[in-house]
């Protein structure tokens, strides 16, 4: 009866550690993805900076936009 008690019991933790070990998997592999997000969103805002910071010298509205957005950055 014991045995099947121990058995039991180290099925039960060999699950629950299973489990763990999945979430764990899960979360590296969801932040790796998001990671990837945001250098793709980073290097958008940077393109459209760089175009932004050329434009201002021509344009009034784009060098207050980017007065503002400086501001707000800091």
């Amino acid at each position: 009866m014991a045995e099947g008690l121990v058995t039991d019991l180290i099925k039960q933790l060999l699950s629950t550690a299973a489990r763990g070990a999945e979430q764990e998997i899960r979360l590296v592999v969801g932040v790796e993805k998001e990671i990837q997000k945001l250098e793709g969103n980073l290097q958008s805002v940077k393109a459209v900076l760089i175009d932004a910071e050329k434009r201002q010298v021509t344009e009034e509205a784009v060098k207050v936009w980017l007065e503002k957005l400086n501001n707000v950055c800091y």
